[in-house]
Order: structure tokens, then sequence, then C-alpha cells
């Protein structure tokens, strides 16, 4: 018998003895796959760290939604459809287990992109069948949030939406990126940077001497 396998069996009688783990067990953790999406989305949820061959309850927000069973490594897996109804914010989703209360939380943030030119489809429609906030009993009660000035001549264009930005074109050829109260544009026609600095994305332009940003 070897050194080491004297040293390693030495140390395992003492961890017994003392009524200790010698394996450091990591804490349970979960991810989601993907972290942003509409309504509807198709949700996996991993699990590691828990304890093993255990049931494991998994909800949206306080409503659950699957039940798993860890393996004997104390990972599980489990899909789920997002809700309909969620509504566009932050939702928690939590894997809980049953018996030993051991827990992990990840935020799944509801959110619908309009990216082209009025709509999500390629008829440009303007119809978006996710939506489940806006209905014909309640649309007369929208009001205006935020305004943002773009100059002359103006436009005559619908924004887009991409990421939590409105991009908004006008008659000069300009692209104007809105995020919160920050207004930055980027000409037409050149690839889009976007960097983060502020906590908000910052829109530049992408060439041949790298990203600049326009403020």
């Amino acid at each position: 018998m070897s050194i080491r396998d004297v040293v390693s069996r030495c140390a395992l009688a003492i961890g017994l003895f003392l009524g200790g783990d010698l394996s450091a067990s990591a804490a349970p953790a979960i991810t989601l796959l993907p972290l942003v999406g509409p309504p509807k989305t198709k949700l996996v949820i991993s699990g590691t760290g828990f304890d093993p061959t255990q049931l494991i309850d998994i909800y949206f927000d306080t409503t659950d939604f699957c039940l798993a069973a860890s393996d004997a490594s104390g990972a599980f897996s489990c899909t789920i459809n997002v809700p309909s109804s969620a509504q566009p914010q932050n939702h928690w989703i939590t894997a809980a287990e049953r018996v030993n209360g051991l827990a992990a939380q990840k935020a799944f943030t509801v959110r619908t992109d309009w990216p082209q030119f009025h709509g999500r489809d390629a008829k440009h429609t303007g119809y978006n069948k996710f939506e489940n906030t806006l209905t014909p009993s309640n649309v007369a009660d929208l009001d205006i949030l935020w305004r943002k000035p773009i100059g002359v001549p103006g436009t005559q264009s619908t924004p887009v939406i991409s990421g939590g930005i409105a991009y908004v074109g006008e008659h000069r050829w300009l692209t104007y990126a809105v995020c919160g109260k920050y207004l930055r544009s980027v000409l037409r026609r050149e690839t889009l940077c976007v960097q983060r600095g502020d906590g908000c994305p910052r829109a530049g332009l992408s060439g041949h001497r790298g990203c600049r940003v326009l403020d």
C-alpha cells in the first residue's frame, strides 16, 4: 500500500469518527435556458447541488408547475412553458425539495420583442400573438409615459423593440436608440454596437476603427 493510500484511508477514518463529511457539498443552484422570452416560451430548468434522489417542486412565481426527481448526484432537469398570462417583468423560478427544504431561485424576464416594421411577421400585420395586457376594453386608458424629440423632419415609421431598447428611424437616414432617459443615434446601414456602461446598452457605430458611441 502506498503512502498516499494510507493517508487517504486515515483521513476517511477520522472523518467518519467525527461524524463529518469530507466531500464539500455545493450549494443548490438552478440555471434557466433561456433567461428572457415572451409568454409561452419553452423554459428548461436545470439544477445541481440538491440532495440525491429527492422530489423537487418547480415553481413559476408561486405556482407549482413541475415535479422533478434529483439523481444520485443531486442534479435534475425539468421543462415548462411560461404561462400565457405572464406579464412583462421579472418572474422568479424556484426549485424546492419537498423533504429537506433545500431551494434555489433565478429570475426569468418575460419580454416580447417587436423586431421589425409594424410587427413580428413578414406581412407587417402589427399582430402580437403574445399580447396579454392590452384588450379592447382597456386600450382607451393608455397614456403617454415619456417623450423623446428626434428633431426635424421627424418620422412616419413605427419603432422596433429589441432587448428592451426602442429603435426609431427618421427621414435623415438616422436611427435612434431609446433606452430609459437616454437617446442615442446610429447611422443607418452601419452595424450597431451594444456596450455596457451606465446600465443602459449604448448604441454606436461599428466600422474599421472599432465602435464609437454617439452621445
